[in-house]
């Protein structure tokens, strides 16, 4: 059973967060979805506290979870804490220039945007698109102020923000988001969970949102950290892996193909080994044997692109899967007078001195990752 968390930073819910209506005054209409306005910090700073602003996963930063001081589990934006604090310092020596804040009117069918007279008033969800960082320093300026003599408090009002407004969809959203990250220092796995435009990519995104991967595809990191409980893998090395085995995906029917192909792929494989989807059984695992190894997908991957190739010619594909049961997956040989490798996995393993043992993850390693269990996996066919 997965632990109860708790949702921090104004991170969307379904569950509470509904369209609000609201009016922008002084707006200028840039081109079709797209406009111009401007708005003071202290403004900006009340709709972030009130949670008319919030901030939308899929066309941000992504998710963390962190233990908070009570040991209990929080769903948390990535952010920069060094950054948050920089701003908030600059403001307050009066220091800072203001620079664009853009917000997204989420298009999902239920929003109403009317734009007349230089006004627009919707009825939407309001999503940071660009300038969670800045939003929050507001935040923490206009929450220190609450406790401030009129002498003390940073002043808000007079501090003025270009706003740039969009109504675009989800994919829409972080496709535009993708293009600022260009010019920053963020992950791979959270630069490509943006790129809309590949099939491969629309595919990991679409396993990480619905299926048993739901949840468990970190699209922050290109490793998994020993502290992340949660994920199984992370959308680089799912990207990297489905365009190693499966090649390119032609077109729309190919690309719907391999989605349904990999969901029931993965409902069977998960089914094999439950320790996957088992926060804690999926540590112990990980100690022990590659089962759970985020680089084990590469391996997984090939194996599913050769029974989608079979999917035609047999139905006992998902019997074929279920043989894997029969590999040895120990990363030590245990019939060893001493400690040493597993000879079956020993090409992509390294013996530490202190008896530890490391994954080497590189092009070479992953090519002869694949050839090994393919090898695996027709011998274990015969067991």
């Amino acid at each position: 059973m997965r632990e109860k968390v708790l949702i921090k930073d104004n991170i969307y819910d379904k569950e509470i967060h509904k369209p609000i209506n609201y009016t922008f005054e002084n707006v200028f209409k840039l081109k079709e979805h797209e406009w111009s306005t401007h708005i003071d910090a202290e403004t900006l700073a009340e709709l972030w506290e009130s949670q008319k602003i919030l901030y939308f996963p899929e066309s941000q930063r992504g998710l963390t979870l962190k233990r908070n001081k009570s040991g209990v589990l929080e769903e948390k934006a990535v952010f920069s804490a060094r950054n948050i604090k920089s701003i908030q310092n600059k403001i307050a020596k009066g220091e800072y220039h203001p620079d664009q804040i853009t917000l997204n009117l989420l298009s999902d069918g239920s929003d109403t945007i009317v734009y007349e007279n230089n006004t627009l008033e919707v009825e939407s969800l309001i999503t940071v698109l660009d300038g969670q960082h800045r939003l929050k320093a507001l935040s923490n300026i206009y929450q220190a102020n609450k406790m401030k003599g009129d002498d003390e408090k940073v002043e808000l009002k007079s501090l003025i923000f270009p706003v740039k407004i969009t109504n675009y969809d989800k994919d829409a959203a972080a496709q535009q988001f993708y293009q600022y990250t260009l010019g920053l220092k963020i992950s791979k796995s959270l630069a490509e969970s943006f790129n809309k435009k590949n099939s491969i990519n629309r595919i990991v995104g679409e396993l990480s949102r619905n299926g048993v991967l739901k949840g468990r595809i970190d699209a922050t990191n290109t490793s998994i950290k020993n502290n992340n409980i949660v994920n199984l893998t992370t959308f680089a090395t799912m990207v990297s892996a489905i365009t190693d085995s499966f090649g390119e995906i032609t077109d729309a029917t190919m690309e719907k193909d391999v989605l349904d192909f990999l969901q029931i792929f993965f409902k069977e494989l998960t089914s094999v080994f439950p320790e996957m989807l088992n926060d804690t059984e999926r540590h112990r695992s990980k100690q022990v044997n590659l089962i759970c190894e985020n680089f084990m997908m590469y391996a997984y991957i090939e194996i599913a692109q050769l029974l989608y190739c079979m999917r035609f010619q047999s139905d006992s594909w998902k019997d074929q899967l279920w043989k894997m049961s029969n590999i040895d997956f120990d990363k030590i040989n245990h019939l060893a007078d001493k400690t040493e490798l597993n000879p079956i996995w020993s090409p992509i393993l390294r013996l530490g001195s202190e008896g530890q043992v490391y994954i080497t993850n590189n092009k070479t390693t992953r090519q002869s990752l694949r050839r090994i269990i393919k090898e695996q996996f027709y011998l274990a066919q015969s067991k």
